[in-house]
């Protein structure tokens, strides 16, 4: 640990204010840039894999450690995300960015997406925030920043309601990334409860599972603020486990009408399912505690994708796609496809499908593109044809075939050529 004014340096990061974080990515670029340099002669003899492997594990490696634990400014990702694309290609770009970083089963090349990595970094503190063991070092310090989260003074249940409508402003930058990054993805809860904690934490309001806030009930949510009257345990130790006294309720929120304070009443038990009405009596009876280490509810993710569709937009691994099951990869994967979404909508796998009549079947096997004995030069031509990567025309000279006349292009080259025909057929017989 080194001691800076304004801040400190904490294993290799610098904390503090505003200028001693800069000095966390003072001269990024250069050094990318310097490293880069070290592989230009290099380059023209490297297979797409080869540069891949170079661009992820030795250049942008070199900034894991920092995007992990502060944002960078506004603008910088998208900098060096330009230099790793142009080294890749060395020349024109003939697909876009999009797929090349999808992984290479899905017909990209696995080039990492920074942006995409850095929202994966957040994604994964919420997630070891949210389920990880009880003893972690450092939640209750999370915690206190979140519940700074519009002056709520909710933690890990902020989670449990409609994120869209809270404020950050005043959020540190970090924590504004982990917000921001979460809003990736579509949020829906199981509907099993199994948790007496969990349920008496259940926010009231902010679109959770217990906002009422209806016509019925206008003016609810700034009743429920002002009297800082957040959560279910507060209503339970109001009006009771079975929510039936109106009027403790009306002297909580500060409401004259005992009819009213009634009505939200029924409204909430109704919203609660019989197990959980059960898991209240006994609570009440004294025969069930709240037990703090129970997990946090299951919630299921999805891609933030909106209407948008595509081959190249399928959920990765949906079957782990949950707070509690999701891993690295799988988070990772799914957020290249969202921040992507508009490059890879309605984009079909290869431009070969259509032609080949494989619009409804399984897909290239991309992978085997790239197993013995396979050279990787030659799985690269072939991963450029199946994306159409290809030049096979100069319109200096002529944009027809020199041999039947027709237009030439990427089908024409590869497969309806008439001079292909003798070659075909001499391959029938195998």
């Amino acid at each position: 640990m080194t001691w800076k004014r304004d801040g400190i340096k904490y294993l290799g990061v610098f904390v503090g204010n505003t200028n001693i974080v800069q000095k966390n990515w003072e001269n990024v670029t250069e050094k990318i840039e310097e490293k880069l340099s070290k592989w230009k002669w290099l380059l023209p003899q490297m297979s797409f894999k080869g540069r891949v492997l170079v661009l992820n594990n030795l250049v942008a490696s070199q900034l894991w450690h920092r995007l992990t634990c502060v944002d960078p400014p506004s603008g910088l990702l998208a900098q060096i995300q330009k230099r790793l694309v142009d080294f890749f290609w060395d020349g024109l770009h003939w697909v876009p960015q999009g797929v090349l970083f999808l992984p290479r089963e899905e017909g990209g090349q696995g080039l990492v997406h920074l942006a995409s990595r850095t929202a994966t970094f957040r994604v994964q503190f919420l997630q070891r925030y949210l389920t990880g063991p009880a003893d972690l070092v450092w939640r209750d310090a999370s915690s206190c920043i979140l519940r700074r989260v519009s002056n709520l003074g909710l933690d890990a249940a902020l989670f449990l309601t409609d994120l869209t409508i809270l404020k950050l402003s005043g959020l540190p930058p970090f924590y504004q990334g982990v917000f921001k990054s979460w809003a990736l993805f579509n949020h829906r809860r199981c509907p099993k409860t199994d948790s007496l904690h969990w349920l008496l934490k259940e926010p009231l309001i902010h679109g959770a599972r217990l906002d009422v806030s209806c016509s019925e009930t206008p003016g609810l949510a700034v009743v429920l603020r002002r009297s800082g009257t957040l959560s279910l345990q507060q209503v339970v130790e109001a009006a009771g486990p079975e929510l039936s006294d109106a009027r403790a309720l009306g002297s909580l929120l500060g409401l004259h009408s005992v009819r009213v304070a009634q009505r939200i009443l029924q409204l909430w038990s109704r919203s609660l399912c019989a197990e959980e009405q059960r898991l209240l009596r006994s609570y009440g009876q004294g025969r069930a505690k709240p037990d703090p280490t129970d997990p946090f509810p299951e919630i299921y993710l999805s891609p933030g994708l909106g209407e948008l569709t595509g081959p190249l937009l399928k959920v990765a691994n949906p079957e782990k796609m949950s707070i509690h099951k999701a891993d690295k990869k799988t988070i990772y994967t799914n957020i290249v496809k969202t921040i992507n979404k508009n490059g890879l909508k309605d984009r079909a796998s290869t431009v070969w499908s259509t032609r080949l009549g494989a619009g409804n079947g399984p897909g290239p096997q991309w992978r085997s593109l790239y197993k013995p004995p396979l050279k990787k030069r030659t799985a690269d031509l072939q991963w450029r044809i199946l994306h159409s990567a290809i030049s096979i025309i100069n319109p200096a000279v002529s944009n027809n075939c020199p041999f039947c006349g027709f237009r030439e292009t990427v089908f024409h080259v590869f497969a309806e050529c008439q001079r292909l025909t003798g070659f075909f057929s001499l391959h029938i017989g195998f």
